[in-house]
């Protein structure tokens, strides 16, 4: 069964993705993207990519 778009809260959708890259960051020992080396960087923008795009597929 679909969800109704007028019903879906994308805001606790974007909380719920957030909390997942802190997460992700964390495996670094790092608080911010900008504190990656480029490895790191490199390796956590191939795990962005591999994210699906649908909000409704978290």
């Amino acid at each position: 069964m679909a969800k109704d778009a007028g019903s879906f809260n994308f805001s606790k959708v974007i909380a719920q993705k957030i909390d997942v890259e802190m997460q992700r960051l964390e495996t670094y020992g790092k608080r911010s993207p900008s504190l990656l080396t480029e490895v790191e960087l490199l390796n956590f923008l191939e795990y962005l990519q591999s994210q699906p795009e649908d909000p409704l597929d978290i």
